[in-house]
């Protein structure tokens, strides 16, 4: 998000970064959904 918002990257650079961001996104949101299922399930263990 930083480089994008700098005004330092080329429109090339910019429109790639772009694109990735919300792939990113989505991904951490992945990772975060399966961390809060697997700590359910450890809590429902103790």
């Amino acid at each position: 998000e930083e480089s994008l918002c700098s005004g330092m990257l080329s429109v090339d650079a910019l429109t790639e970064k772009s694109k990735r961001l919300p792939e990113i996104n989505d991904l951490i949101d992945e990772k975060t959904m399966r961390w809060l299922e697997l700590s359910e399930i450890i809590d429902g263990n103790n």
